[in-house]
């Protein structure tokens, strides 16, 4: 270590970034956060691309915390009270992990979950809000078209044009309480997909299902040709990683028009 590790000096970071920075600087270890899933959350600039692929391509063994595949790297797992947020990772073998380092990265995975549970807890504050605005716009619980589309705009969304409603529903639950992790991994991909053949896509979950609103867009016939087989492609492949959730059916729920 470079010098002594100043708990104040830690809190009085405010952001993953510059805790994981000041870390860095005084422990001269490479240091990344990761989600659930192996993907990246936050690093500092001399965490390899290779360890962050290993990560990625190990989420397997991350969901089940067997440690075995990761030689080189520290794992500490993030969290709040029941509720799981991701790893804090280090490049260190375990013959490198010293009484000192020990007791740094103890401190700060307990910072970094309590800041990522702070930021998680805003996140699904505004996704309740957001999401109780789409079930009002599903069930008709405007007054008018032009509320719908006023309100729209404080979600930064442009309702003011027709939008198809696709729904995605799943059976099976996975085992270990992962269903809502896979759902919002698969989510996550298919909001990707979208991005690159729509304008304005918009996702939400209800229970089991994702629910997809895709604007009408003239002239867009060859960006959107194949995105049912594309976003079936994606689900399979999260199905192969997860082993165990089918997708029951597809629901095409028409469209909303303003």
């Amino acid at each position: 270590m470079n010098q002594k590790m100043n708990k104040e000096d830690l809190w009085q970071q405010t952001t993953l970034q510059g805790k994981l920075r000041l870390a860095a600087e005084v422990t001269g270890l490479a240091l990344a956060v990761i989600n659930q899933s192996g993907e990246l959350v936050r690093r500092t600039a001399d965490f390899a691309e290779g360890e962050l692929s290993l990560l990625r391509n190990r989420r397997q063994a991350l969901l089940q915390q067997d440690m075995t595949p990761f030689v080189g790297l520290h794992l500490r797992p993030l969290g709040y009270g029941t509720l799981a947020l991701g790893w804090l990772v280090a490049a260190l073998g375990d013959e490198e992990l010293t009484p000192e380092r020990e007791e740094m990265l103890k401190e700060l995975s307990c910072q970094l979950s309590f800041l990522l549970w702070h930021e998680e807890e805003m996140r699904q504050e505004t996704r309740r809000h957001r999401e109780q605005f789409l079930y009002d716009v599903f069930y008709h619980n405007f007054e008018s078209s032009e509320e719908v589309i006023c309100v729209g705009k404080l979600w930064n969304m442009d309702l003011d044009r027709p939008h198809y409603v696709v729904v995605a529903e799943f059976d099976q639950p996975l085992l270990g309480g992962r269903s809502q992790q896979w759902q919002d991994d698969l989510e996550r991909g298919w909001q990707r997909t979208l991005l690159s053949r729509f304008t304005q896509p918009i996702t939400m979950q209800l229970n089991s299902q994702v629910v997809l609103l895709l604007p009408e867009q003239e002239n867009a016939g060859s960006r959107q040709a194949g995105i049912r087989e594309q976003m079936q492609a994606l689900y399979a492949r999260y199905v192969r990683r997860s082993r165990s959730c089918q997708l029951s059916h597809w629901v095409s729920a028409g469209s909303i028009r303003p």
